[in-house]
């Protein structure tokens, strides 16, 4: 985690978007970023976040022993590691608003039974924009969108609460090695940056391979770059199409959803 850390926070100095000085321990204070263009809700440029996907340790993360023990357990089935990887790099600036709450199953879709590993590259208290999450909301099936700002740029509906419990939203001030795993139907959204720090973390998302998944999760995040151009210089192939040849069950992707 420190290396995905420290190699993002490099590509962040050399956009000018950190003090020169900043290192994988710094609070890495935010400056000089006017006129940032993010796309994808990912906190970024286009070009920076092609940058960081062609990250080989930014990938194999998502297939850290640690956390594929993890849902081993919970999906009690064959893996399949979603090659869709998502980076958020959260700059403190107008440009980047809450992602908004939502259900992860209306932008992956195939089976609702994925799971969603959401990794702080840091530590996140609650200040810094830590996810937040409405316990009992995967019961809810999936829920009618509206257009919002944020990621994702659309907000689930929410019924009245006595519909999801009476326990409320759920956060945590978070550490790094900290992780929270839900569920694709699981309504979540991300606080308010009130700090002048810049929030890394990462998706990862898991299912089991013999359930449905969604063309998407197989494609780039964005399609910003297709994959011989993320794979290129990286010094290990094992990763690379992992996913071709296994008899998935491949569903094209709803855009009425």
């Amino acid at each position: 985690m420190l290396a995905v850390r420290f190699k993002i926070i490099q590509l962040c100095r050399e956009y000018g978007w950190v003090r020169a000085d900043a290192t994988a321990d710094d609070a890495v204070d935010a400056e000089h970023i006017g006129g940032l263009e993010p796309v994808l809700g990912v906190g970024i440029s286009g070009d920076a976040y092609g940058r960081l996907q062609r990250l080989e340790c930014f990938h194999q993360l998502g297939h850290h022993p640690a956390i594929l023990g993890i849902m081993g357990q919970l999906l009690g089935d064959e893996l399949l590691v979603h090659p869709q990887k998502i980076a958020r790099v959260m700059l403190p600036t107008p440009e980047n608003a809450p992602t908004p709450p939502h259900q992860d199953f209306v932008f992956i879709q195939g089976t609702r039974h994925t799971l969603t590993c959401w990794v702080p590259l840091g530590d996140c208290p609650l200040e810094l924009g830590a996810l937040s999450l409405l316990p009992e909301s995967h019961l809810l099936g999936v829920l009618p969108m509206t257009p919002a700002a944020g990621a994702g740029k659309r907000r689930a509906l929410l019924p009245t609460s006595s519909a999801v419990g009476s326990s409320g939203w759920q956060h945590w001030d978070l550490r790094l090695g900290d992780a929270i795993v839900f569920h694709s139907l699981c309504v979540h959204r991300s606080l308010p940056n009130r700090t002048r720090r810049i929030r890394l973390s990462a998706d990862y998302r898991y299912q089991r391979a013999s359930d449905p998944v969604g063309e998407k999760s197989l494609q780039p995040h964005g399609s910003i770059l297709e994959w011989p151009v993320i794979y290129s210089g990286w010094s290990e192939t094992e990763l690379q199409y992992y996913w071709r040849g296994r008899d998935l069950d491949v569903q094209p992707h709803d855009e009425a959803l």
